[in-house]
């Protein structure tokens, strides 16, 4: 997957769209020095843009997956595009998550607002192994290696 190749992309359609945005998930935790391997780029958005972003996503060849009221899962069939998710937030939490993120470089060149991690990574993980009790394992062994 070309990370940077997407992230440029969505970061032009979020800039040109006033979009709040930041970069969570494995990439954020490299943004941060924590080296994570991940196959796809999760985001999190201002909820109220959902349907926008889903919207582009799909006018880029993405195919939506899924889609709540909190995240949506999408799939490019060229493997350079990969895989990209977004988690839709709003209110108190919005305001903290993206209040809080920083301006870090990601892949090569490309600077993106990035969750902090005191703020949002940590608690991303937590919901996920609550979720899906079967990453409790692998979470918590990337933890510990990582």
């Amino acid at each position: 997957m070309r990370f940077d190749e997407v992230l440029r992309t969505f970061q032009q359609f979020f800039e040109r769209e006033g979009v709040r945005y930041a970069l969570i998930g494995g990439l954020a935790m490299q943004a941060w020095g924590r080296s994570r391997m991940t196959k796809d780029v999760d985001i999190a958005v201002d909820r109220s843009s959902q349907d926008r972003v889903v919207a582009f996503a799909e006018g880029l060849g993405y195919e939506t997956l899924y889609v709540s009221e909190a995240y949506s899962n999408h799939a490019h069939a060229d493997s350079r595009l990969g895989r990209i998710d977004f988690m839709y937030l709003a209110g108190e939490t919005a305001e903290r998550i993206f209040g809080a993120a920083t301006e870090r470089p990601v892949v090569g060149d490309v600077l993106v607002p990035v969750t902090s991690p005191e703020q949002h990574l940590a608690m991303m993980k937590g919901v996920a192994m609550k979720n899906f009790p079967h990453r409790a394992l692998f979470e918590a062994r990337m933890s510990v290696f990582s």
